[in-house]
């Protein structure tokens, strides 16, 4: 005769084993949850600080390189403008200095756009001064900051910009906001 073992021995979890260990998983994933979202959200304003910044530069180095060669008497005549609308910022250049050029304010006739790109329509960009919504920002041949929409709305105006800016502000819909000093 064969003896049957009968003592009970398993290979594997208990059913009790499995639902511990998921249940513990399950907490975990929850409790990093809201690291992860403001994680995310960090990385956004990092992106759109980036453009932002990129965005700046090539305004300003088109403005000084100036390729349509449009200079005024005292040499402050509006070049080059940086717009933000609709979550899109983008820059132009000033096609002849004689006609009226306000691109952030739709007049595109004198406008040549040379560069664009897509913020993140979760990021608002606003004057870091005045906490108004920040439309735009225009310079000069000498990549100087000109009196522009965020300041005198819709033009581009022939004056220098004589506050000293400190500079434009990134905020996200949970708040939190970058300070960016692009000016």
């Amino acid at each position: 005769m064969i003896a049957l073992n009968t003592s009970k021995q398993s290979a594997g979890f208990s059913l009790i084993e499995l639902l511990i260990t998921v249940a513990l998983i399950a907490f975990l994933v929850l409790a990093a949850l809201p690291l992860t979202g403001a994680w995310v959200d960090g990385q956004e304003r990092a992106r759109a600080k980036g453009e932002l910044i990129e965005a700046v530069a090539k305004a300003k180095a088109m403005a000084m390189r100036n390729p349509e060669g449009i200079y005024g008497s005292n040499g402050l005549v509006p070049v080059a403008a940086l717009c933000f609308t609709n979550n899109v910022l983008s820059f132009y250049l000033r096609q002849d200095k004689n006609l009226v050029f306000s691109p952030c304010t739709g007049l595109l006739a004198n406008a040549k756009k040379v560069w664009a790109t897509t913020m993140n329509s979760k990021m608002s960009i606003l004057d870091d001064d005045s906490n108004n919504p920040f439309q735009g920002a225009c310079f000069d041949s000498r990549g100087n900051l000109l009196r522009s929409s965020p300041f005198d709305p819709g033009s581009c105006d022939n004056t220098l910009y004589s506050k000293t800016l400190s500079g434009i502000q990134l905020k996200s819909q949970q708040g939190e906001a970058d300070n960016v000093n692009v000016f």
